[in-house]
């Protein structure tokens, strides 16, 4: 879970909100080491909040928007099929639109898991400095506001992240300042952390599931090892433009673009490519530069037009149902101690 901290007036927002990404792993909550995640979105002008488990929140993302109502109502039917689909027990889910009306003014929506997603009043911001916290320890967080700010920068939101920062909040934050008809943001701030949050790399004790690429075009990926470092993709190489410069070598991706479901592996070191791709009208097995084996009790090949190709132990069946045609550049050897022909 992440921590949103909020300073809404009658017609615009500031937000703050910190970058850490944790994840369990017996029992305990870690900090991932590998890097951040972008927990704002900015859709049609309004800022939009997401917390809990990373591939859920990826997956409400992306999702959203690539539809053509983009209204919270139908952000929250689809966390909520998202959710009954996807989550694991102890997963959560939240997400908040700091948004405007048709007239302009400030609103606030809220919605999460432990609500069951039922619908939620929509708040309205006010003359005076409304002050919302959501997200992992947002009451704590809410008990170190300076209730006598009147005047909003990134200075009013760091002491607050740093009171309650742990594996699961903070190593930097991001200030917004949202209007109707305009937004921006600030580079990455840094706080200060405790020094003794445990911390892992995602990457190394479990699969990592991810969306590679942006908007309408992203589909889902889940990439297993951490790589040996020794060669990256470029855009010889890339299964998707995102991909350019991350690790490649000694790493596996099963991805999910339009069309197609894809497992890749990528040799140690040379990065050459062993994989199976099944596409909407093609099957492909493939391994660059080494050997196929294929080894089974018995190994049937059977074409839609009723043609068979079997081989076995027992010898080699074809049933062609149709002519057949055999070429040699080189010859062509027949070795047997009968030959019948009927």
């Amino acid at each position: 879970m992440s921590l949103c901290v909020a300073a809404s007036f009658e017609r615009e927002h500031y937000l703050a909100v910190d970058t850490a990404v944790s994840f369990h792993k017996n029992g305990l909550v870690y900090r991932n080491v590998d890097g951040f995640s972008e927990k704002i979105k900015i859709i049609d002008g309004e800022a939009y909040f997401f917390s809990g488990d990373i591939e859920l929140c990826l997956m409400l993302q992306v999702t959203f928007m690539e539809q053509k109502d983009r209204s919270f109502t139908k952000l929250t039917e689809i966390a909520k099929d998202l959710f009954d689909k996807y989550a694991d027990p102890g997963d959560k889910l939240a997400f908040a639109k700091y948004g405007f009306d048709k007239d302009g003014k400030a609103t606030m929506q809220f919605n999460n898991s432990e609500l069951d997603f039922k619908p939620q009043p929509i708040y309205y911001g006010s003359s005076n400095i409304q002050f919302t916290t959501y997200g992992s320890k947002m009451r704590l967080a809410g008990s170190h506001i300076d209730l006598k700010t009147t005047y909003i920068t990134p200075d009013f939101f760091i002491p607050i992240y740093e009171a309650v920062a742990d594996e699961g909040i903070g190593r930097s934050i991001y200030m917004y300042h949202i209007k109707f008809d305009e937004h921006g943001r600030t580079e990455e701030i840094p706080i200060a952390d405790p020094v003794d949050i445990r911390k892992a790399s995602m990457k190394k004790v479990r699969n990592h599931s991810t969306f590679i690429g942006d908007g309408e075009d992203a589909f889902p990926c889940t990439i297993a090892g951490e790589g040996d470092g020794a060669k990256k993709f470029d855009s010889s190489n890339a299964f998707d433009p995102a991909m350019i410069g991350e690790p490649m070598s000694s790493k596996g991706f099963m991805i999910k673009p339009k069309g197609s479901y894809e497992f890749l592996y990528y040799s140690s070191n040379t990065g050459k490519e062993r994989s199976v791709k099944l596409r909407d009208n093609d099957v492909t097995i493939s391994a660059e530069g080494a050997l196929i084996t294929i080894s089974g009790k018995n190994i049937s090949i059977i074409m839609d037009s009723g043609s068979l190709f079997e081989l076995t132990n027992q010898g080699l069946n074809a049933n062609i149902q149709g002519s057949v045609s055999i070429k040699s550049s080189k010859g062509m050897k027949f070795d047997a101690p009968r030959y019948d022909f009927v």
